[in-house]
């Protein structure tokens, strides 16, 4: 990626950034130098070795697609019931809802906890005769109790989503994300833990319901199917969602290294805690627990006000690092005040509050401790 300061400047330190180098350059042209840039043999591929990586059996079960987007909506679109209410977490990308939206089913936005997750506390309180199912964020690549929330849907009858689209390779009491809801879905979004040119991955864990791979699979190009040399049928209307062999390659690139990005970034969320603990600012930046097993796609510290984030985020501005904010409540968003909501106050105060610091492989730990004094010294300002 291209660096955005003038010469003899400091760099500019990239909220995300991919971790492409000149194997991922190879790797696209390779490709493309075949001519076969799409329905190809690496989608397929990418399939079975994600199956293998995640322990799933049956790699049928896995289905790559355009987008984490494209992999959340079908995950929803071919669940046995239609119209019924599906309990969404307030901090999270919008896409999370828009999916539910597009599969004709309605979201009722819920509170999350402390920790910026939904728990099975919230999910009780959020409960009623309309409620079919729960979508649990992977927030920032760090898992919500997942044993918990899936006992709970098993006992309610409710199908459990995972929106894992921060969290490929993530692992929580040695489960690894994507492996104890009923249907999980990954983002192959070039800055995700698991990059490649766009991309999605929908992964189905109940054995005995193959419709929820096997529609899917074929709704992603069309609704194309039975194929018999230049024939075939469409019993099913289907959507443009299918993955390229361009991307499938970069993320067979990176596959292999994804133990050593996420422990990557995992060493700078830890030189980070560090490092705010030394500077004494850990009160007013205050970052949430360690988590040994996320991926740390976002590093997310909490300030003590929206007026203090605010001046935060211009003070690194001015200094050449990028700073965000995820997310902003959807309850809060226009588009989204006619769905059902109740009282969502850790989400009002937490998204007030949230501050995402850069945390990407390509950073140096000389890059935390940049981010850090720049911090500090905006603090020391008041």
């Amino acid at each position: 990626m291209q660096n955005t300061s003038s010469p003899g400047s400091t760099p500019r330190l990239r909220l995300f950034e991919p971790p492409f180098d000149r194997y991922t350059e190879q790797g696209v042209a390779q490709v493309i130098s075949t001519g076969q840039v799409m329905q190809g043999p690496l989608v397929e591929r990418l399939e079975a070795e994600v199956a293998k990586y995640l322990q799933v059996p049956d790699p049928e079960r896995v289905v790559a697609t355009s987008s984490g987007y494209s992999a959340l909506e079908l995950a929803m679109s071919f669940t046995p019931r239609k119209g019924y209410r599906v309990l969404v977490p307030s901090m999270t990308m919008v896409a999370t809802l828009e999916a539910v939206v597009r599969a004709g089913l309605v979201p009722k936005l819920v509170d999350v906890g402390p920790d910026l997750q939904v728990n099975t506390d919230i999910i009780e309180a959020a409960l009623d005769p309309q409620v079919g199912g729960v979508v649990a964020v992977d927030y920032g690549g760090r898992q919500p109790n997942m044993r918990a929330l899936q006992d709970l849907c098993y006992d309610k009858d409710l199908m459990l989503w995972e929106d894992a689209a921060h969290a490929f390779g993530s692992r929580s009491h040695g489960e690894l994300a994507g492996t104890l809801s009923d249907l999980a879905c990954f983002s192959l979004h070039p800055i995700k833990p698991l990059p490649a040119l766009g991309g999605g991955l929908l992964v189905n864990n109940i054995p005995d319901q193959p419709y929820l791979h096997v529609q899917p699979r074929r709704a992603r190009y069309y609704g194309i199917q039975d194929r018999e040399g230049p024939m075939y049928n469409v019993k099913h209307l289907g959507q443009n969602a299918y993955m390229t062999d361009v991307s499938a390659a970069v993320a067979l690139q990176f596959l292999p290294r994804i133990e050593l990005l996420n422990q990557r970034r995992r060493t700078l969320a830890g030189i980070y805690h560090e490092a705010l603990e030394e500077a004494g600012i850990r009160d007013e930046v205050k970052p949430l627990p360690y988590d040994v097993g996320s991926t740390y796609h976002l590093f997310t510290v909490l300030c003590s006000g929206p007026l203090a984030r605010a001046k935060l985020h211009d003070a690194l501005e001015q200094q050449g690092i990028e700073t965000g904010y995820h997310y902003q409540p959807l309850h809060r968003f226009t588009a989204c005040l006619k769905y059902p909501a109740g009282d969502l106050p850790n989400a009002d105060n937490f998204g007030s509050r949230v501050l995402q610091l850069p945390c990407h492989p390509r950073m140096s730990d000389a890059d935390v401790v940049r981010v850090v004094e720049a911090l500090k010294g905006a603090l020391a300002k008041d």
